[in-house]
């Protein structure tokens, strides 16, 4: 077997392995009598109609009841923390001092995105994939920011300084190798652009 057939092979074993640990823990630690669920049972369907109606007064026992009558799989509990997470959001827009736009929706979307990601240093775009159909959001598609555009060459610049000082000498080579080609198609793909020069 090549070693990096063996590599995905043991990454493989290694994930399903950690994934049977954390179901394990999370079935220790449901509550006695917590009926047990996975995403086949489709019960998180329910749970987002729920979330968009929520209140400020019917949170908590929305989240205990997530938390209490349920013994979560690996994928319904995703769903837990994420209907949670929209039931919160939900329940300050239906308040007295709710009612934000679609504007603010938006901001609340990427500080949901960047925070619990821990991604704020990072240059992002979401791109509804929809847009392919309309010529004038072209540029969505074949262009970045002149800003994206610096970030990335100094980040690679930071990762080539580090020639070697990575975990393994192979990985390194690799490492490096793959970013000098990125480089490069980036610099082909969307320099021109990011310069101002298209």
């Amino acid at each position: 077997m090549a070693e990096a057939e063996k590599e995905a092979v043991d990454g493989k074993e290694l994930g399903a392995k950690l994934i049977a640990e954390a179901e394990k823990m999370r079935d220790a630690a449901a509550p006695a009598g917590a009926r047990p669920i996975t995403e086949d049972d489709h019960e998180h369907d329910k749970w987002y109609e729920e979330a968009e109606k929520m209140t400020p007064e019917n949170l908590p026992a929305f989240v205990q009841k997530l938390l209490g009558e349920y013994r979560h799989s690996y994928g319904t509990i995703c769903h837990a923390v994420a209907a949670a997470g929209l039931a919160g959001a939900h329940a300050i827009d239906n308040s007295k001092q709710g009612g934000i736009t679609y504007f603010q929706a938006g901001c609340i979307l990427w500080e949901f995105v960047i925070r619990w990601m821990r991604w704020q240093d990072k240059p992002m775009r979401l791109v509804d994939m929809d847009d392919l159909l309309y010529p004038q959001y072209k540029s969505k598609f074949t262009t970045i920011s002149k800003k994206t555009w610096e970030d990335v060459q100094r980040k690679a610049r930071v990762k080539l300084d580090k020639d070697g000082k990575g975990t393994h000498p192979d990985c390194d080579k690799k490492r490096i190798k793959h970013i000098g080609k990125q480089l490069e198609g980036l610099a082909k793909e969307f320099g021109k652009e990011a310069r101002g020069e298209r």
